[in-house]
């Protein structure tokens, strides 16, 4: 039996793992990329902020919560509390090939 799975062979997007806790994506102005991730990192919910990519003069943020109670309510108060512009925010959710992924890779380690 070979060490290597054919699943590492596949190319898929950069995603965070989202069984326990959804990370919460939002779509700001470049202008105010900056502000927004320092506001989310401040809060007491979030463990951290990722910035995931930049176009279009938008730069798109995830915010990883510390547990899994969802954290898109608090996130869009303080959005809309410290006056951000967001395109888009929405809850991630898992993908069943990575619950999957997760689950077997788990059990061969």
């Amino acid at each position: 039996m070979c060490s290597w799975s054919w699943w590492s062979w596949v190319k898929r997007p950069k995603r965070a793992k989202t069984s326990c806790a959804a990370p919460v994506s939002s779509k700001v102005r470049e202008a105010d990329a900056a502000r927004a991730a320092a506001a989310r990192s401040a809060m007491a919910e979030i463990a951290g902020v990722e910035t995931l990519e930049k176009a279009d003069g938008h730069v798109r943020l995830r915010a990883l919560p510390k547990t899994p109670v969802s954290s898109a309510g608090p996130v869009g108060e303080l959005l809309r509390r410290e006056s951000l512009p967001v395109e888009e925010i929405y809850v991630e959710h898992a993908r069943l090939d990575e619950v999957f992924r997760e689950i077997t890779m788990s059990a061969q380690a």
